[in-house]
């Protein structure tokens, strides 16, 4: 059976989804959320007719219900309709992504292009942050709790987000020296090997998460590198899912739908490219070690053992 768009739109309008009219489907179909009609001719005429098929009304009731979730967003409609693997262009979701990472880098560098001027700027921002956080009498707590507990001063949290913040901004930026470095992770590691083992693991978070590095694979990355890396987020999310089963009580209450749609979104606004750039620059292989070890590790029944002791002991009043 065919539909023309005014037949489908009243349909919509039968279930009380009313929010549509025929500017705004077509709108969305030219952007690619709503499938593209398919040219017949009218009974008895030479005249075309665009329909869509039977096949097509379940994407269209599905784009309509996140359209109405994220009040037609366009960057928020393309990463749910991308999430559950529907083909549609990535356009919007790479243009968000460029234009926050300017912004930051803006942040950070107020558009400074000499490395030595950056460097001064990321200084003079963690100096500002750091003022408040010695002296704004509702962190206090936070303060105490971060240098008794944590064992973390406030002159090494300062070295340290002024460290990871100029590995962000400029290419091959390292720590000044070996000491620099070791200052920053005073207090959880005192063998010698630590340092080298620390230094190969910061030079690919840095290669990962250096902002050009960021910007390069958002622009040049193929379609099936993005699907690699929805894929690994759905790993992710999987892995989650498992954890969540093995700590809870079977008769816990689920998430509501609404805060899990939430959550996923917002994890896959901040997972989604690092992941990408991670698989882009040539570290794919420790992302599927890291999946292998994490679900043997969930596996084991030792340590389900212990997870469920731990939330037992924790349910007791």
């Amino acid at each position: 059976m065919e539909f023309t768009q005014q037949e489908v739109l009243a349909m919509l309008e039968e279930v009380d989804c009313n929010k549509w009219n025929v500017r705004q489907m077509t709108a969305l179909r030219k952007e690619g959320f709503l499938p593209p009609l398919k040219r017949k001719t009218k009974p008895g005429t030479n005249k075309p007719l665009y329909v869509w098929d039977e096949t097509d009304l379940d994407r269209i009731i599905e784009v309509y219900d996140w359209w109405d979730y994220c009040d037609g967003d366009r960057v928020t409609l393309t990463l749910l309709l991308w999430l559950d693997v529907y083909d549609i262009p990535l356009d919007p979701l790479r243009n968000f992504y460029l234009q926050t990472l300017d912004m930051y880098l803006h942040r950070l560098t107020h558009g400074e292009t000499d490395p030595d001027e950056i460097l001064q700027k990321v200084s003079e921002i963690v100096f500002v942050y750091m003022q408040k956080m010695k002296y704004t009498p509702g962190l206090v707590e936070q303060r105490k709790k971060m240098e008794t507990e944590q064992k973390f001063s406030m002159e090494q949290m300062e070295m340290f987000i002024e460290a990871v913040l100029r590995t962000l901004v400029v290419p091959d930026q390292e720590f000044d020296t070996e000491e620099e470095w070791e200052d920053v992770v005073t207090g959880y590691a005192e063998e010698e090997e630590f340092f080298i083992e620390l230094e190969d693991v910061a030079a690919i978070l840095r290669d990962i998460f250096l902002f050009p590095n960021l910007r390069d694979v958002v622009t040049s990355a193929t379609i099936e590198q993005w699907e690699q890396a929805r894929e690994d987020f759905s790993s992710i999310c999987q892995l989650f899912t498992e954890l969540r089963k093995l700590s809870t009580n079977s008769d816990s209450s689920p998430f509501p739908e609404d805060l899990v749609t939430r959550l996923t979104l917002f994890a896959a606004v901040w997972l989604l490219v690092p992941l990408l750039s991670a698989r882009c620059r040539g570290y794919g292989q420790l992302i599927d070690v890291a999946f292998k070890k994490i679900h043997e590790l969930l596996a084991d029944p030792a340590v389900q053992e212990q997870i469920f002791t731990r939330q037992k002991s924790q349910s007791i009043p």
